[in-house]
């Protein structure tokens, strides 16, 4: 009835459902509703999820900042023979890796510096955030490609998890290559920009701790063993 009032779905259960339904759409989704934008609460999950369905060229702006929409045209134009990427990467393999993620709604910054190193793409929530390192084809041979990896053991001694992916695997199979990728990011509790992070400590906790960083070094393989700490230990 035109009158009656809506009520606001706002709890972590509904945040949940909310989440499952708006990230795990392969290919697009299709929103049906007989309530308008000005019949709900913006509190509410349901005004949120139709806000953003009206307004669906938001996401990958947001996600990756104001140009986003210009990147995007850019990557599906270029000769890329013979044009360089945009200053903010390395290669097009990073453009396409970002531009597949911030689609999924995550927020993306590229060839982002911590310690006087530069990380491919690293994907932020709002308490916890993730370094993608992406292992082009034509820009990795055997002794960059070591370096990278002693690279990437100094940072997470420093606290970082890393998810690597390889350009052969994602030119074979672009979703496939990444689907280890978005459990990852559910097991930190890194959700795309149209969902908020739970509130619930305990249960972040619980399922960050669940997940070792080598069992996600290269598209989710475990990495080999790293015996750097027994040998500084060692006398």
């Amino acid at each position: 009835a035109p009158t009656e009032r809506i009520g606001s779905l706002v709890r972590e259960a509904d945040q949940r459902r909310f989440n499952v339904a708006a990230s795990r759409a392969q290919d697009q989704m299709w929103l049906f509703y007989s309530a308008t934008i000005n019949d709900l609460s913006q509190q509410c999950f349901r005004y949120r999820l139709l806000s953003y369905c009206l307004n669906p060229k938001s996401r990958v702006a947001q996600a990756l900042g104001d140009e986003a929409e210009a990147l995007r045209e850019r990557a599906l134009r270029a000769n890329r023979i013979i044009e360089r990427p945009p200053a903010s990467f390395d290669s097009w393999f990073e453009v396409d890796v970002a531009l597949h993620i911030a689609g999924r709604g995550y927020r993306v910054v590229p060839q982002y510096e911590f310690a006087d190193k530069r990380i491919d793409l690293v994907i932020q929530g709002t308490k916890n955030q993730l370094a993608v390192e992406c292992d082009g084809d034509a820009w990795h041979g055997i002794d960059d490609y070591t370096a990278d990896i002693e690279r990437q053991r100094k940072l997470e001694r420093c606290g970082w998890r890393f998810f690597r992916v390889r350009e052969s695997a994602y030119r074979a199979a672009p979703e496939k290559s990444l689907e280890s990728l978005w459990l990852l990011l559910d097991h930190m509790a890194i959700f795309p920009l149209t969902v908020e992070e739970p509130q619930n400590d305990e249960e972040e906790n619980g399922a960050d701790a669940s997940i070792e960083p080598e069992e996600w070094a290269i598209d989710g393989e475990p990495d080999e063993e790293d015996n750097d700490g027994e040998d500084e230990k060692a006398p």
